[in-house]
């Protein structure tokens, strides 16, 4: 009989380790068949990083999570769906870029961020190979899926969506409306002036993006798969 392999990110992981093998599964935190992700918003997107594309499970342990779907109190009937099959997948996509050598990944957005809090950037915006702004003063630019519409997005301004690439401007000199593009754009992002850093979701990290170059951003192949029951 084929035990169900699984991992534990986050909060509460041991409890919910020595738990799991008395219903059937079996630990395996190298190759699982689902990823246990306990806690809130963050621990969702480190598990997704960890574990790309495994199936994941998102319980809350936190007052704020926006994206958890379970509760603790529903790991039973989580056990059994997922021996029994009876459950759906919610796949979203990703993002993805690649900048001297290094490739990002994200659930909720990429971003261009200023590397002094201190000295605003300057930088251009295209989408397709046509520019959209040409040049923009501010703190950076955050590139968005729908999944992270609701986080960082949504905090500087931009409305929530459900499908596309959400285009946030972080802080601009002058008012510029957000843009949210076709799902299968490459977003091309230039920096004319300043020090400036390319982040991902809000993961350590960060790859150094120089004056007169750019990084372009798109849909990824790949996606992040959620248990619904």
């Amino acid at each position: 009989m084929y035990l169900m392999k699984f991992a534990v990110v986050g909060k509460d992981a041991k409890k919910i380790e020595l738990l799991l093998p008395e219903t059937g599964f079996a630990r395996d935190s190298e190759k699982p068949d689902v990823v246990f992700s306990v806690g809130g918003d963050g621990t969702i997107l480190f598990s997704e990083y960890k574990y790309p594309g495994v199936l994941k499970v998102a319980i809350r342990k936190s007052r704020i999570c926006k994206k958890c779907v379970f509760d603790a109190g529903d790991l039973k009937k989580i056990m059994d769906a997922l021996k029994k099959k009876k459950y759906s997948v919610n796949e979203y996509m990703k993002l993805e870029s690649t900048l001297l050598g290094k490739t990002l990944c994200a659930l909720n957005e990429i971003q261009v961020h200023n590397a002094s809090p201190a000295k605003a950037i300057r930088f251009s915006v295209s989408v397709d190979g046509k520019v959209v702004e040409k040049e923009v003063i501010g703190d950076g630019v955050v590139v968005s899926t729908p999944y992270g519409s609701g986080a960082y997005y949504y905090s500087i301004g931009g409305t929530a969506f459900e499908k596309g690439i959400g285009i946030g401007f972080n802080n601009p000199h002058a008012r510029i409306k957000n843009l949210v593009v076709p799902e299968e754009s490459v977003v091309e992002i230039k920096l004319l002036r300043g020090q400036a850093l390319v982040l991902c979701d809000n993961l350590d990290g960060s790859v150094a993006l120089f004056e007169n170059k750019a990084v372009r951003i798109k849909k990824s192949r790949n996606t992040a798969r959620f248990v619904r029951i």
